[in-house]
This record gives structure tokens, sequence and C-alpha cells, in this order.
């Protein structure tokens, strides 16, 4: 095996991403498995506090109160931006391809959602699910949510309001999920 020694600094640089592969010699035959990618993540993310898995609680359009897991990750490039997966209830069949942005505000306090957001997941018609907003009556595919950044302590909470839930739809195949507005989600 190999080993690295990583230091933190205090100071956020981001990931440093490199590749090791290894050459043949007399002692060390190597076959079709000589190279790998080493990811090494910078602990020092200024949103390391809310990255991570929480329970979601809204109520379902269709099936009624119901609990699901949301999972926060990091932007590889913008501190301030992160990714949402399984933000609207029913995606857990998918995979990375269907997560949805958020904005951080400077002060971390709120998320802005922009509606309108298409995944990279294609539907077997090739269309892409679409993110909107629902507001209790129909959903939009403009405008955005800003969800409220709660922290007390270790407890970190996700308010998304009472204006806004989510529907999520693919054209020509129709609804894929709708979450009314009242949606809350604290971190595991």
């Amino acid at each position: 095996y190999i080993e690295f020694k990583t230091m933190a600094d205090g100071e956020y640089t981001g990931d440093l991403k490199f590749s090791v592969k290894l050459l043949p010699s007399e002692t060390l035959p190597v076959g079709s498995e000589s190279e790998c990618t080493v990811t090494i993540s910078d602990i020092d993310h200024p949103l390391t506090f809310m990255l991570g898995a929480y329970t979601a609680s809204g109520v379902n359009y269709w099936d009624g109160p119901c609990q699901w897991t949301i999972t926060i990750y990091k932007d590889a490039e913008d501190v301030h931006k992160v990714w949402f997966d399984n933000l609207f209830q029913k995606d857990s069949w998918a995979a990375p391809d269907t997560r949805y942005y958020g904005i951080v505000s400077d002060d971390n306090t709120t998320i802005n959602i922009p509606f309108g957001q298409t995944s990279e997941y294609l539907y077997s018609n090739g269309k892409p699910v679409t993110l909107l907003g629902f507001d209790g009556a129909g959903g939009h595919d403009t405008g955005s949510v800003d969800a409220q950044l709660i922290v007390d302590g270790s407890k970190v909470t996700i308010d998304f309001g009472e204006e806004w839930g989510f529907w999520v739809w693919i054209e020509g195949a129709g609804n894929l999920s709708i979450v009314s507005p009242g949606i809350t989600a604290v971190k595991n």
C-alpha cells in the first residue's frame, strides 16, 4: 500500500486531486489496474457545518405526511453552492444526476434554490427531471425558495418555509413528485 499523510492548516484551499501510477519493474509486476486517482477533501470548507444527511419531513401531495433523507454536498468549485440529493422525496431511485443546487448566503443563514433547474438525468423519453416550485395550487418554473438555515449549537435545521414546496416534472411523462409547502429538514 501507499500512505499519504495530510495536515489540516485551518484555511480552505480546495480539494487536492492527483493520480498515482505504478510502473512495472523486475520486483513489481503490475496489471491493468496500475493507476488510480486520489482526492483529498479539504476539511476546512466554510460550509462543512451544513454538509451531510438530513431527515426531512413534509406532506406529499398524494400520500400525505412523509419523511425522507436529503443529503447536501459541496460544490467542487464554488464555496457558496451546495447540491441537494433527494430534495423532492422520491428520487432515491436515481444517481447523483438528479441533484439540484442552492446558493448559500454570505452570512450562512439562507439557501436560495432556483426553480426551473433540470437534471442531468434523462428519462426514457430523453427529457430531464425539472424542479418546479409548488405553492399548493400549481407548479412554477420561475422564482426560487429561500430556505432558512437555523444553527443551534451542533443542531442544523433547514426550514423551507410555508410559501413553497417542490413539484418535479418530466415533460411528456408527467409528475414525479409533489411535496407541499412546509418542508423542514434536521441534520442527522
